[in-house]
């Protein structure tokens, strides 16, 4: 079943008002590229989205126990 308009302006609106959003770029010659995150994420039985959130959260309790 299509998603109406009425709730694609309550998701919008939704996602406006509970989260931000960081633009991330990622050069296509890189091992950091797109596809490679995606693979990465997908081999790891999550979204991209979530991938990226947990190295960085992985990131930071290195870092903070370190000190």
């Amino acid at each position: 079943m299509p998603i109406t308009q009425a709730r694609k302006k309550a998701n919008k609106k939704y996602n406006q008002a509970n989260y931000k959003l960081i633009p991330v770029k990622c050069r296509n010659d890189s091992e950091l590229s797109k596809e490679n995150i995606q693979r990465w994420a997908c081999a790891a039985g999550m979204s991209v989205n979530m991938y990226i959130l947990t190295a960085i959260q992985e990131k930071h309790q290195r870092e903070t126990n370190a000190l």
